[in-house]
């Protein structure tokens, strides 16, 4: 069972794509009604998904450095190791196969809730700008005073 550590790290690598692409799922639905507290919820979850990602990726990564070693390999390919241990290999390709397109997935998520994210920060720049009133104060050359400019004439004579 040369390939058993690697195909167990990959599988903690899909089922931590499961979850978050579960979640962002769900990030939609937080962006839509403005939970702001939930998103930054979110985003510290994002997070720790993507500091355990890369964790798991050293981890796969040595995993078949040492499977190759034990097989005498000098790269590490499916093919190689199909070779060697077919079974195993062929496994391991699958769940490869499944983080693959869950990872695909994710990146399609991710770019769906950032578009929505930018449509949301736009309706609430114009909610915003509706509601506060421009300044009505006129500068020195007549021209209007800009939003939250405060302007003031000092005099030295009493």
């Amino acid at each position: 069972m040369e390939l058993t550590p690697a195909i167990a790290t990959a599988e903690k690598l899909k089922d931590a794509l499961v979850s978050e692409v579960e979640r962002a799922r769900e990030e939609r639905l937080l962006l839509r009604n403005l939970d702001g507290e939930a998103l930054l919820r979110r985003a510290a979850l994002r997070d720790g998904f993507n500091i355990a990602c890369v964790a798991l990726q050293r981890a796969l990564q040595r995993d078949l450095a040492g499977a190759a070693k034990r097989l005498s390999l000098t790269e590490v390919t499916l093919p190689a190791l199909a070779a060697q241990v077919p079974t195993e290999a062929a496994q391991l390709s699958g769940v490869l196969a499944q983080v693959r397109l869950l990872s695909s997935t994710l990146a399609e998520l991710d770019a769906l809730n950032r578009s929505l994210g930018e449509r949301t920060l736009s309706v609430v720049r114009s909610y915003l700008a509706a509601v506060v009133p421009k300044a009505a104060s006129y500068g020195p050359q007549g021209q209007q005073a800009a939003a939250g400019a405060l302007s003031a004439t000092v005099s030295t004579r009493a």
